[in-house]
């Protein structure tokens, strides 16, 4: 393998970290100012400011079904809010969106000029997003029923 290739591929690497890392930054600063962090700009509010339940909502059974399928407790402002278009609602979700893809398309380049391969990029680009999402998912999730269990 040629030496370029490989310094261009560890040179993409470290750059698809260090705008990882400036995401990283920007997400613990929007959530320590608490200015562009509002967990709940993705749920819809009734008059009262208050958050709309899954139950109390009148709302089509397949779209009941999502939400379940998704452990979504409260109706969304607008469809896939609170899932794939969340970094809409906010500063720190749109950070943390950033971040993932730089870490992806960072991943998913290194790899393919490392093997010369220009349009294996198109591929592991959204396989490496499916496996980090789900990775994240799995963990927090586990990391919740821990806390919850402890009470």
């Amino acid at each position: 393998m040629d030496v370029t290739i490989i310094i261009t591929a560890i040179g993409v690497k470290v750059i698809g970290w260090l705008l990882s890392g400036h995401f990283k930054g920007a997400q613990d600063k929007a959530m320590k100012s608490g200015i562009g962090f509002d967990w709940k700009a993705k749920y819809k509010k009734n008059y009262s400011d208050e958050l709309i339940k899954i139950e109390d909502a009148k709302i089509s059974k397949l779209y009941y079904k999502y939400h379940k399928l998704f452990n979504l407790k409260y109706l969304e402002i607008k469809f896939l809010h609170a899932t794939l278009l969340v970094s809409l609602t906010d500063k720190w979700h749109k950070y943390g969106t950033f971040r993932m893809l730089s870490m992806n398309l960072s991943d998913s380049i290194m790899l393919s000029i490392t093997f010369k391969i220009w349009w294996l990029c198109f591929f592991l680009f959204p396989l490496f997003w499916i496996a980090r999402q789900l990775t994240f998912h799995l963990k927090y999730s586990k990391r919740k029923r821990k806390v919850y269990l402890k009470k």
